[in-house]
């Protein structure tokens, strides 16, 4: 008797501005469908994704985030804690979730690794109860990502757009920072980064040697600086390499931090996110969330 593998597709439809029409053609075409048992969700508004994946995980073996790191960053916190495995199919603006983990772009390549692909262990960060496989940011980055929520444009010309908007005016944040056992230290910054991953997306690699599998988060404090060192750090970023300068303390750590500050929102795996509380305890999850990645990874 063949076993029977159950996958839910949570479809976000405007992701990326890609055509999803060609994925129920696709998904037949790949899984067969005597040992496949496949649903498809489309979302409808902002959240839904969440919505369906707390509502899907108890009755299937997969959970297919079909969109970008938004998409994946509602699905995620939709599952975490239910023992099911996440699948990727890149199909927004950003990816970088997929990009670190050498998940293909390709649609049928994307869909094999559900038959011949490995389940992979990754960290989760969690701040105050919500989780991120990317990165959490407050200052700079958060701005660029509540700029490019409210343009109306989308894709890399959005948020080159959204960075030149915000970048010559470089706001500043008050915070106060303690790594786990440590005093707090107060603090001004431009830019406030924890990153799970290398990158941002569009392979803007801001943590070149940060992994999803490294059992570690990153911690990247970022004081004022001059405006024309960025295209260097861009270039450094593109390529790559890391940033190394007295505007950047970095630490890695596995446990937890805490942040004491005044703002009103962050961004969590490029989504904006409101902060009720003026304490935040950001927290390591190491190898926490089961996700279907290429074979190489494992070795």
């Amino acid at each position: 008797m063949k076993q029977v593998r159950r996958a839910a597709f949570i479809i976000n439809p405007i992701a990326g501005g890609r055509d999803k029409s060609i994925l129920r053609d696709r998904i037949r075409a790949v899984l067969d469908p005597d040992t496949w048992e496949v649903q498809m969700w489309y979302t409808e508004f902002r959240g839904h994704a969440y919505e369906l994946a707390q509502t899907l995980a108890p009755r299937v073996d997969y959970l297919v985030a079909v969109g970008g790191d938004g998409t994946v960053h509602e699905v995620v916190n939709g599952m975490m804690g239910s023992g099911k495995t996440l699948a990727i199919l890149p199909m927004g603006s950003g990816n970088g979730l997929a990009r670190d983990l050498g998940i293909p772009f390709h649609v049928d390549r994307a869909l094999k690794l559900l038959l011949e692909g490995t389940t992979t262990y990754i960290d989760v960060g969690e701040v105050n109860g919500r989780y991120f496989t990317n990165s959490f940011s407050m200052g700079l980055v958060a701005d660029v990502a509540l700029t490019y929520d409210t343009l109306g444009m989308r894709g890399f010309t959005g948020y080159l757009w959204s960075i030149l908007k915000c970048v010559f005016r470089q706001r500043k944040i008050e915070v106060r920072v303690a790594e786990e056992g440590g005093a707090m230290r107060s603090m001004r910054l431009v830019v406030l980064n924890v990153m799970n991953i290398s990158e941002f997306g569009y392979h803007l690699r801001i943590a070149p040697h940060a992994r999803a599998t490294d059992g570690y988060l990153h911690l990247q404090l970022f004081e004022e600086f001059p405006w024309y060192v960025l295209p260097y750090w861009a270039l450094r970023a593109f390529l790559g390499r890391p940033i190394r300068s007295k505007f950047l303390h970095s630490v890695d750590f596995r446990t937890s931090i805490y942040v004491e500050h005044d703002e009103e929102y962050a961004q969590c795996d490029g989504e904006v996110v409101s902060l009720s509380s003026r304490s935040l305890r950001i927290r390591c999850l190491p190898a926490s969330l089961a996700v279907v990645a290429p074979v190489r990874r494992a070795q």
